[in-house]
């Protein structure tokens, strides 16, 4: 049993080093105030080495592919915790600094390269609903095929497809300016 340790929490050690990067990329893109991705990453990790050190006790063999995914369905009940307990005040209020330069489109002319341009990209990703934002960001920004993506999201096939295609269609009106999907706007026409 002393070896069975011995040789498995080198591979933890392994999946936290691959792996720290991608998980607090999701936090960034997930999460609205950039002061709390570091200390919600150190609790997933935490988490993460309870489940793992559960998994081994069990002798459970799982691949590496299948322990990220635990990995990151940890990072996701978390990301989900955080986000119901925060109280989003987006459309209070008459402040609409935030939406000044909503109407540019990034699509066109601007240059990736530019500060304020990548800025301006990150909050129109944050500016997506977090159920629609968390399949594009983990199939298209962290390069997680589908199946994993689903697992990781604990959703059917069908909810992942329609939120996946749902939130690309609105992040790419986001960056043409557009503040509604064209979807929206034909169904309360």
């Amino acid at each position: 049993m002393g070896e069975k340790t011995e040789s498995r929490l080198p591979e933890l050690r392994e999946i936290v080093k691959e792996q720290d990067r991608r998980v607090y990329n999701f936090c960034e893109y997930m999460l609205y105030d950039p002061s709390l991705v570091a200390p919600l990453v150190i609790n997933i990790f935490a988490e993460f080495g309870k489940v793992y050190r559960r998994l081994e006790s069990q002798a459970a063999d799982l691949s590496d592919a299948e322990l990220r995914i635990r990995l990151f369905q940890v990072a996701w009940t978390f990301i989900q915790r955080h986000l119901a307990a925060q109280e989003h005040n987006l459309h209070l209020g008459r402040d609409t600094r935030d939406l000044k330069d909503f109407g540019r489109d990034l699509l066109s002319g601007a240059n990736v390269d530019d500060q304020s341009v990548r800025d301006q990209i990150f909050q129109r990703i944050l500016s997506l609903d977090a159920d629609l934002r968390a399949p594009v960001v983990l199939r298209d920004i962290l390069k997680f095929d589908d199946e994993q993506t689903m697992q990781i999201l604990g959703m059917r096939w069908g909810v992942y497809r329609h939120r996946l295609n749902r939130g690309r269609l609105d992040f790419a009106n986001f960056l043409r300016g557009r503040l509604a999907s064209s979807s929206t706007t034909e169904a309360t026409a």
